[in-house]
């Protein structure tokens, strides 16, 4: 299937997604993992294991400030597994993408979009950044934010539940 210039094939298993939650909030999980699925099938990370972890604030400040020395909470981070000391023993682990809900319902507003539409945002840049993309240079978040926007126009909506958090 072919939808806005992206192919998107089958996604065939034993790729998985994994949506963890150390905070209470109410979502679409089988989407957001279907939705991971598919940014992994048309980056062609291969057959691989990813993780999305939904956290609150305070457990993302603390990975922020832990690896990035950034002392405030962020609204998504991305642990490669396939890069870095350790990549040799990744057994076919791609990373882990954490997401702040509290970031995610702060940055709905601003942007005038649903909750579900930033956290799907937040899914994609993750997911992009361990596929490789990166944002630090002009031309570099150009090519990212295309990507980005490429996949949130060509998938489907979630089917809409009442989010709480």
């Amino acid at each position: 299937m072919v939808l806005s210039g992206l192919r998107f094939p089958p996604v065939y298993e034993p790729m998985r997604v994994f949506i963890e939650k150390t905070t209470q909030v109410e979502l679409n999980e089988r989407w957001l993992s279907r939705l991971a699925k598919r940014v992994l099938v048309a980056e062609e990370t291969g057959s691989c294991d990813l993780t999305v972890v939904l956290v609150d604030n305070a457990y993302i400040r603390t990975l922020n400030r832990r690896w990035r020395k950034r002392n405030a909470p962020t609204d998504v981070l991305s642990f490669s597994m396939i890069m870095g000391p350790d990549a040799a023993y990744n057994y076919g682990v791609l990373g882990d993408v954490y997401i702040s809900i509290e970031k995610a319902r702060e940055q709905a507003r601003e942007y005038g979009v649903t909750f579900e539409e930033e956290i799907a945002r937040l899914v994609v840049h993750g997911v992009l950044h361990l596929a490789g993309y990166d944002h630090e240079k002009p031309g570099e978040a150009r090519r990212m934010r295309s990507r980005e926007e490429a996949f949130l126009h060509s998938l489907p909506h979630p089917k809409r539940k009442e989010c709480k958090a």
